[in-house]
């Protein structure tokens, strides 16, 4: 260990010392600095090997603290422009960062939701990477597609039931007027019959006439 780390410290401890008192501000990207951090820095050197190492660590501590959340998020919302906010830098703000995640991870949930009623479905090979709205009409237009081949079905049905109906009748129609033409055949015979004999009966009665005029004369 060389003399000036041991007097102030050596780079590493000068990090963690300046990131643990807060005197990195990510609004600016700079580090806050003493009288004594400045003359530090001067006699050490490693002013700019510090003013990293801070940056770094405030880097990392977010990743440790949001990479899960964010990959997550972006897992659950490919398509999202919005999650190049969440690209942690030395400069991004906690309070925004935390904010963005929020939103992102109630449309991240409100799409893993749709994603399950696409699959229950049974279009889950349509889902892609589709975002919320593409979703939502994808469940909308299948709704409709279903019900229109239901009404469909059912006009078909309905046709096909009339069709039947129909047909139906006009076998009725056709046996009715066979009964009907075979009833009139009757009466024709009958009323022939009826006047053959009527007929017959008044030649009896002409050739009575006759046989009585003619006995009449002998």
């Amino acid at each position: 260990m060389s003399l000036t780390d041991f007097l102030l410290g050596t780079t590493q401890e000068n990090i963690d010392r300046e990131y643990n008192e807060g005197n990195y501000n990510p609004r600016t990207g700079e580090r806050k600095k003493s009288t004594g951090d400045r003359l530090g820095d001067f006699f050490t050197g490693q002013g700019s090997i510090i003013d990293q190492g801070v940056k770094d660590r405030y880097k990392q501590d977010l990743l440790d603290k949001y990479g899960t959340r964010i990959s997550r998020v972006q897992k659950e919302l490919p398509n999202l422009s919005s999650t190049a906010n969440l690209n942690i830098t030395d400069r991004t703000n906690t309070s925004v960062l935390e904010s963005t995640l929020k939103d992102l991870e109630l449309d991240a949930e409100r799409r893993a939701g749709l994603v399950r009623q696409v699959q229950a479905a049974g279009y889950g090979n349509e889902i892609g990477t589709k975002d919320i709205n593409a979703l939502s009409q994808l469940l909308g237009d299948k709704a409709r597609e279903k019900e229109t081949k239901a009404e469909t079905k059912a006009d078909t049905r309905l046709a096909n039931q009339l069709a039947l109906q129909n047909r139906r009748m006009d076998i009725t129609d056709a046996q009715n007027q066979r009964q009907q033409s075979y009833n009139n055949r009757v009466l024709d015979m009958k009323d022939a019959r009826e006047a053959r004999s009527a007929r017959d009966k008044q030649l009896m009665m002409i050739i009575q006439g006759l046989n009585a005029f003619g006995q009449g004369f002998q």
